[in-house]
């Protein structure tokens, strides 16, 4: 019981645990809908992205659309076959004049790709190739316009942009390629890309234009314009001609959020970019401020609950734990209480009983002394010295070394005076002489063997504990075995005496067993008698004053002082029923069980079943065996409510002929029972070893089977002990 009641939590402490998983719970619920909320912002902003990247690429067709068809009306009004060299020189100029997007000038291909007319006319550009062949087979085999990738002038060395229309005679055969040729940097087509992807994703967001090779065609950094930024997730997207939105990372490691689109008829792409910390900072700002200002609502609330069961609760607080450490066998506290009141005088009773248990428990010390002295004097017979033999032999079994106790003894059993080279099989008795040899081979052949020799010297019987081991070489080959006996004799004695004292330490245990539960008996009487009487009458005169009149204030304090010690009363009966219960003596064992049963159940929440089929007819069993099954049953619904952490218990006791057996099984953890094995009394606790022991001392026996996550069965068997005459009982009848 105390064990149990060690477990239980306070309510200041389940106050707090009950307050800090709220603060937790809290807390989690607003991070994931924070992290739900961040996610869902994103997935919006991808989608928008993604649609704005595909408008803004669709615009920039439209525009291009518009330079093609006026290339395309120029390339109509050519025939490089049959018109003259200064008729196409003409129309290139007003081409050249009529737009100026083209200022790196205009140039008309041959269907091999070599210039075949220029404006400006350089010498340089006669026969010079078409600077993107990709484009220009696009050209050639589609007949449809086109704008090439960024490409280099091979005059000029400038970074320039093509934008070409192929030249189709009547019969819709190629002529050649009409190609606008305009700077990357600085010119009417950086302006014109400027006002296409002017529109912005977001504060910080912008758009930026890369050809078919990742190189950038336009971008608000000018200085990036014609570099290459093919490792760039996003750009390889765009080069892979693929449309959407990603979340990825800039060249200087920020987190952003891209849109790509590829430009319709075109290898271009079109990229939108934009910070994502920038959108995500004032959300995670405003999330943060309000998880703080809940966490400290709590807190404060927590600390206002703290404060007034402190001021409620420590008068009772200070007698409860009081009477907690009265019964661990902390005899020597005192409880100090203050209040003028029922509780202070129940106080000073609780200091009375402790006294009077202090004064029981120095007997039983005194007791336990003369125990230890027994115990000491049987440690000093087993620990008493040995004679030591020492021999070694070759592998012919012949001697090699002996020591002087080992050639007396020869000398004395056979009369025969040993010397080294000598075989010892010649001195050894025949019934003995196979068993030694079979011993010794098994030596040679690499075993170490321990073995306990009995014989007679002398007509008295002695005992040696011998200790067999090969002799080794370097190499590891056996030459012979050595032999090293200790006289054990008088420790063999001494094993027998301390068999006869341990079976009087046991009959002095059950002596104090009975000696304590009658202690605990008349400890129960008086409780019940002095403290639980005293505590009714002042019930009983509170109950007087209660139809007094008064005024109300006095009377609410009259009322919680009775109901208070009402609780206190019924708190006395608890312990005196669990110091020493009077129903086992006043109706047996089966009730005594059954009332602890329904006690556990009422006090641990846990669901127990009390099964039995005994039928003892008009015997009645000893007072002694009763107390020792109950107090076992009782060590294992502890262990089981402490350790097991079980939704159901079962307890069962049937009757085999004279045989009580006993079980408590549940549907706990379980646990290993090889632990169990390696050290029983640790494993069990001293109150079950003890048990386990006095069921020896009786013939029976405890049985424990488990498994992990399978739940314990633990089972007394037990001879019954009848007694012949029963006492009255001391106890009064319980209601």
């Amino acid at each position: 019981m105390f064990a149990s009641a060690k477990r239980k939590r306070t309510l200041q402490t389940k106050t707090f645990i009950l307050s800090l998983l709220s603060i937790v719970a809290i807390c989690f619920l607003g991070i994931v809908l924070f992290v739900l909320y961040e996610k869902e912002t994103r997935n919006l902003v991808l989608q928008r992205d993604k649609e704005l990247a595909r408008i803004t690429a669709h615009r920039l067709s439209e525009s291009l659309n518009q330079y093609f068809k006026n290339l395309q009306l120029t390339a109509a009004r050519i025939n490089t076959s049959t018109d003259e060299p200064a008729f196409i020189e003409t129309q290139l100029e007003e081409l050249k004049k009529y737009y100026l997007l083209f200022d790196a000038g205009i140039a008309i291909y041959g269907k091999d790709g070599a210039v075949l007319f220029s404006y400006p006319h350089y010498i340089a550009r006669q026969k010079e190739p078409f600077p993107d062949r990709e484009t220009f087979a696009r050209v050639k085999a589609t007949l449809r316009p086109a704008i090439s990738n960024i490409v280099e002038d091979s005059r000029t060395g400038d970074k320039i942009l093509l934008l070409t229309v192929p030249v189709i005679d009547k019969n819709s055969n190629l002529e050649g390629v009409l190609a606008g040729r305009a700077m990357l940097k600085y010119s009417i087509l950086e302006t014109e890309f400027a006002k296409v992807l002017e529109i912005k994703s977001g504060h910080t967001g912008y758009a930026y234009l890369v050809d078919g090779y990742g190189s950038v065609v336009h971008h608000r950094e000018n200085s990036l314009v014609g570099n290459s930024l093919a490792d760039h997730f996003p750009v390889k997207m765009v080069m892979r001609k693929s449309n959407g939105a990603t979340y990825s990372k800039d060249l200087s490691g920020s987190n952003i959020i891209c849109g790509f689109a590829q430009v319709p008829g075109t290898n271009w792409g079109v990229v939108t970019q934009e910070n994502w910390d920038v959108i995500v900072g004032p959300m995670r700002k405003y999330g943060l401020w309000f998880l703080k200002t809940i966490c400290v609502l709590i807190l404060f609330i927590l600390f206002c609950v703290f404060w007034a069961l402190n001021r409620v609760l420590n008068p009772v607080k200070t007698l409860t734990l009081g009477a907690q450490q009265i019964a661990k066998g902390m005899f020597d506290c005192r409880i100090e209480i203050k209040t003028d009141d029922e509780i202070q005088e129940l106080a000073e009773q609780f200091n009375k009983m402790a006294l009077e248990l202090k004064n029981s428990h120095t007997k039983q010390e005194l007791q336990l002394e003369v125990l230890r002295k027994s115990h000491s004097l049987l440690h000093s017979v087993i620990e008493s010295p040995a004679n030591i033999i020492i021999f070694s032999l070759d592998t012919g079994y012949r001697y090699t070394a002996f020591n002087n106790n080992h050639r007396n003894e020869i000398k004395t059993k056979y009369n025969i005076f040993i010397e080294n080279t000598m075989c010892m099989l010649d001195s050894i008795d025949d019934d003995y002489l196979e068993h030694a040899k079979i011993v010794f081979d098994r030596v040679l052949h690499g075993e170490q063997l321990t073995l306990i020799r009995e014989s007679v010297s002398q007509g008295t019987r002695v005992y040696y504990e011998m200790f067999f081991n090969p002799i080794f070489t370097t190499d590891g080959s056996i030459i012979g075995l050595t032999v090293f006996a200790i006289g054990i004799t008088e420790r063999k004695n001494a094993e027998f005496e301390l068999l006869n004292y341990q079976e009087k330490l046991r009959s002095l245990s059950n002596e104090l067993l009975l000696a304590e539960e009658r202690e605990r008996r008349q400890i129960s009487l008086e409780l019940h008698e002095r403290i639980g009487h005293a505590l009714a009458n002042a019930s009983m005169k509170l109950s007087v004053l209660d139809g007094k009149a008064l005024a109300p204030g006095y009377k609410k304090i009259i009322e919680e002082t009775n109901s208070l010690i009402s609780q206190i009363i019924q708190d006395t009966r608890t312990l005196t029923f669990e110091i020493s219960p009077p129903i086992l003596y006043d109706f047996g064992l089966e009730a005594g069980v059954d009332w602890l049963v329904e006690q556990t159940r009422e006090q641990h929440g846990v669901e127990i079943e009390f099964q039995r089929n005994l039928q003892f007819g008009h015997r009645c069993m000893d007072s002694g065996f009763r107390v020792l099954i109950f107090r076992a049953i009782r060590e294992l619904l502890f262990n089981t409510i402490k350790h097991a952490k079980a939704r159901t218990v079962t307890v069962s006791m049937v009757r085999d002929a004279d045989d009580l057996i006993v079980s408590v099984a549940d549907d706990g953890v379980g646990f290993d029972t090889s632990a169990v094995n390696l050290n029983v009394t640790r494993s069990l606790g001293f109150g079950l070893f003890s048990i386990k022991e006095r069921l020896g001392n009786l013939g029976g026996y405890l049985e424990i089977e488990s498994r992990v996550g399978s739940g314990t069965q633990v089972t007394l068997t037990s001879p019954i002990k009848w007694q012949d005459d029963i006492p009255d009982s001391p106890w009064p009848s319980v209601s």
